[in-house]
């Protein structure tokens, strides 16, 4: 490889994706075919240390970096309401092309999640066949399904057990923010009230 094949991707370099961004990582450099398009990422950026890590150390598996910007354009594209939809859809998503649960159920968990009317949550659904993330009502578009070649019926068998675990997880998180926000709502009450001085 030499230094006319390596492209470093500059200041406003592009995230990788929040399913592999565990350790704050974003593509810092890149290779690219004859014909222009990205072929593979050759180094990361540690975004908090400044910290440049080869791919191979990296422990990221990136096989279509050109897939992987298009599905950030698609996403960004998306009102936000849509869009955190869209995320929370996406993290149902199993390694045969497809969901752990039916899309309904996912729309319902959606609906308790956010606390929105499940009919209203279904018209989001539409926003995303609109927007390029789904094909139709159950189905995602290519360039956001994830295949595993290697998996087989045991894998398939816990899906639901999965997805109800990352749902479950979810909520957990969700209820925890508000209750460290009534918290401090709570202590911002009673230090005002115990201080009148304090305004």
């Amino acid at each position: 490889m030499t230094e006319e094949d390596i492209q470093v991707v500059p200041r406003d370099y592009i995230e990788v994706e929040s399913a592999f961004n565990k350790n704050n990582l974003a593509i810092w450099a890149i290779t690219y075919t004859k014909k222009g398009k990205v072929k593979k990422v050759v180094e990361y950026l540690e975004v908090k240390t400044g910290e440049i890590i080869p791919s191979t150390k990296s422990g990221i598996k990136v096989v279509k970096p050109d897939a992987m910007l298009e599905r950030f354009k698609r996403l960004d594209e998306l009102k936000d309401s849509v869009r955190e939809f869209a995320i929370f859809l996406l993290t149902f998503r199993n390694r045969a092309c497809g969901f752990m649960v039916p899309v309904d159920m996912i729309v319902n968990w959606y609906a308790k999640y956010s606390g929105k009317q499940p009919q209203h949550v279904r018209r989001l659904v539409q926003s995303l066949i609109t927007g390029g993330i789904l094909s139709n009502e159950y189905e995602l578009e290519s360039i956001f399904m994830i295949n595993n070649p290697n998996r087989d019926w045991k894998d398939a068998k816990g899906d639901l057990c999965r997805a109800q675990v990352i749902f479950e997880t979810k909520l957990i998180k969700l209820r925890n923010i508000k209750i460290e926000t009534l918290c401090k709502d709570l202590l911002d009450e009673t230090s005002i009230q115990e201080n009148p001085f304090s305004m």
